[in-house]
């Protein structure tokens, strides 16, 4: 068991399962995980008078992007039938 510190975007995608140990998947999840991390720190104008909306987007933004790994996992583990 990995015990290092992860960033937001890793535990998200949960960066260190890969029961299938397919290779697609961890270049899914690194880079889902990276693409979180950058959309977790991207920070707006404080003045900006929403920051509900800010923080809206945010979300989801990040959770589409857990989303779309969940289905590019499932996609990169389907067998032929």
């Amino acid at each position: 068991m990995d015990t290092s510190i992860k960033s937001k975007g890793e535990e998200i995608v949960r960066i260190d399962f890969n029961a299938s140990f397919n290779s697609k998947v961890d270049e899914i999840k690194k880079l889902s995980a990276d693409l979180i991390n950058i959309v977790q720190n991207i920070s707006c104008d404080s003045s900006f008078e929403n920051q509900e909306e800010i923080v809206r987007l945010r979300d989801f933004a990040i959770l589409h992007y857990e989303t779309a790994a969940m289905f590019a996992v499932k996609l990169a583990t389907s067998k032929k039938r």
